[in-house]
């Protein structure tokens, strides 16, 4: 669960877990019915949630 992604994101391997799918983009839209989000440690609801991305600015993980 949740203790094999965070020890992924710390190893450097997240995108390497079977069940992880890695990609790149400058903006990308998750729409998941009765998620929330933890963007820079709040929690949200925003559905669709919307990122536009700068340059080595963060990384997104959605479980």
């Amino acid at each position: 669960g949740l203790a094999r992604r965070a020890y992924g994101m710390r190893a450097g391997r997240l995108a390497q877990q079977s069940d992880v799918t890695h990609g790149r983009a400058r903006r990308i839209e998750v729409d998941v019915d009765g998620a929330s989000f933890n963007v820079d440690g709040e929690v949200c609801r925003c559905q669709p949630a919307r990122f536009t991305l700068r340059a080595g600015g963060f990384e997104v993980v959605v479980t």
